[in-house]
């Protein structure tokens, strides 16, 4: 369960083919009033009514029923948040392959299980909201939740959509978590990284203008930064619900991660110069496909920085960093760590 739970979370860092999309988060709002205001938006209704068309046709057929039945009723969605602005024969190829994959393997036991898990979405949703209290007791979170086919791209994932961000849960995944409490820290991990870009996108916005290259912000601010964007989201998520497996961290590899922790660290710390898709992926995204580094071992360590920032520090005031302080920040914490362990 650890794997499948840890290798579909997805951040609004992870990338699909290197794939570029505007990060236009102006609309995410955190008031100091007590109340909750957010939106649960369902499409299921309408994957139920296609499915019911589509469920014994050929595979052929399937996909073109899901353009017709379904996608036709969300297509600027699915163009902005799924295909991530792809066009023309790019998109295309995209397309045909993830509703392949999708489609030809969908059971009719499947959809059954993703209508029971899209009503427990539906009630588990306020609950993480208001388990998010106890880091943020006088919070009011303006945030649109969706429940969606994603096409098996994320269990849960924050995109820009019509200028703000949006929240989405693959439901097709989401349905093989049986735990409710491995989903509610989904919800709040996925709406921890909200609450962070609230405080620091007047920063981003300055320094970049309102349409961001993604993959250029991450070779800009480098691998330290995001590994304290994912170890602050990670260490708060565990600190609303200790014990339960976490959100972005590999849990198998959590022993081998602390027993070559040395080696790993020194490794990244190397990776800093010339920071590429490549290296991004060696230590942000599952699988890396690197002989030497275990899939996500970015999260660890700066899961693990933010662990020993926060015996001085509340994680509020490491919300505030601006991503050159967080550099900064984070790059002393690591050569400290080291001083200590060698």
């Amino acid at each position: 369960m650890s794997r499948i739970f840890s290798m579909r979370i997805k951040s609004i860092f992870v990338l699909l083919n290197l794939l570029f999309f505007c990060l236009i988060l102006v609309n995410v709002v955190f008031p100091q009033e007590k109340s909750a205001s957010f939106r649960i938006i369902s499409f299921m209704p309408d994957f139920y009514h296609f499915w019911q068309e589509a469920k014994d046709e050929p595979l052929e057929r399937k996909v073109a029923l899901w353009d017709r039945l379904f996608e036709s009723r969300h297509s600027e969605f699915y163009q902005q948040v799924i295909y991530e602005g792809l066009s023309g024969e790019q998109l295309s190829q995209f397309k045909a392959r993830k509703l392949k994959d999708f489609l030809g393997s969908l059971k009719e036991d499947d959809v059954e299980r993703m209508k029971i898990k899209e009503e427990e979405l539906k009630r588990l949703i306020p609950q993480g909201l208001e388990d998010l209290k106890k880091l943020f007791p006088e919070g009011k979170i303006v945030l649109n939740y969706y429940i969606i086919p994603s096409l098996n791209t994320s269990s849960g994932a924050g995109r820009p959509y019509k200028g703000e961000l949006i929240l989405y849960f693959g439901l097709e995944i989401m349905s093989q978590i049986s735990n409710p409490d491995f989903i509610k820290p989904i919800i709040v991990h996925e709406t921890f990284h909200a609450l962070h870009f609230k405080n620091i996108i007047a920063i981003i916005m300055e320094k970049y203008g309102e349409n961001v290259n993604i993959f250029a912000f991450i070779q800009r601010e480098g691998p330290l930064f995001i590994a304290f964007f994912e170890g602050l989201t990670v260490y708060a998520t565990e600190k609303v619900y200790p014990g339960i497996p976490r959100p972005g961290i590999m849990e198998d590899y959590v022993d081998q991660y602390q027993e070559n922790f040395i080696l790993y660290t020194k490794e990244f710390l190397k990776d800093l110069k010339g920071f590429d898709y490549q290296k991004y992926k060696k230590y942000f995204i599952d699988p890396s496909d690197d002989p030497l580094i275990p899939a996500k071992f970015g999260y660890w360590l700066g899961y693990k920085v933010i662990e020993s920032l926060s015996k001085d520090l509340s994680v509020q005031q490491m919300m505030e960093w601006a991503p050159e302080k967080a550099n900064q920040m984070v790059g002393k914490e690591i050569n400290h760590i080291l001083n200590t362990k060698e």
